[in-house]
Parts: C-alpha cells; sequence; structure tokens
C-alpha cells in the first residue's frame, strides 16, 4: 500500500483518542487491520465498548467544528476523513445497539499519497 504514513498514522490515532475518551472509566478498543478479500484494499478497524453516540451525532460527526466533548475542537474527525479521502479511500461510522462506535477506515492498496 502506497500511503502518507504520517497522516495515516494521525488519523487512525484521532479516532483511538476518540474511543478512549468516550470510556473515561475505562473499557475496551479494539483495533484491526486485513486486506479485504477480492477489493483490494485495506480496512483499518477501532472499535470501542462506549455509550456509542445518538442518530443525530453520527449525521455531524464529520463535521468540522462539532463536538460533544467539552473542551473539543472538532477537528480530529474531520480531518482523518480528509486524510482518508485523500489516499482514495472511504471511512464510515456506526454506533452499536447497547453502546460502543466502530470507525471502518478503507484504503485502496494502489492508493498514491
Amino acid at each position: 500500500m502506497f500511503a502518507d504514513r504520517s497522516l495515516l498514522t494521525a488519523a487512525l490515532m484521532s479516532i483511538a483518542d476518540n474511543s478512549i475518551d468516550a470510556q473515561p472509566d475505562g473499557g475496551s478498543i479494539y483495533l484491526e487491520a486485513g486486506r479485504v478479500a477480492g477489493v483490494g484494499s485495506i480496512e483499518f478497524r477501532i472499535s470501542d465498548a462506549g455509550p456509542g453516540f445518538s442518530e443525530t451525532t453520527g449525521r455531524r460527526i464529520f463535521e468540522p467544528f462539532f463536538t460533544t466533548k467539552g473542551g473539543g475542537t472538532g477537528l480530529g474527525l474531520a480531518i482523518a476523513r480528509n486524510v482518508v479521502l485523500g489516499h482514495s479511500g472511504r471511512i464510515q461510522i456506526g454506533s452499536r445497539p447497547g453502546g460502543g462506535a466502530s470507525v471502518s477506515i478503507e484504503i485502496p492498496t494502489s492508493a498514491a499519497t
């Protein structure tokens, strides 16, 4: 995979930081990576056991300056999205019933920097 290592690392760290912040009393975070069969891309998935988020929040979550955190800038996920799109990738976020959030990033293996 051809990618800007620094940018991709920053995007993944921003998402992981959100997972940590969503669980102030501790919890579980799961990081997975692997090839997507038959597609020619690599998927990174970060999920947590936090409270998840509402449908309204989910619609706005990648908007610059939108935040649900006190003291947050609302830029982390917006920047992460732009990094992924800059690598010709896609990013999806979801909230699971009973709690927890999941972010999936798919980057084509032929993506150029």
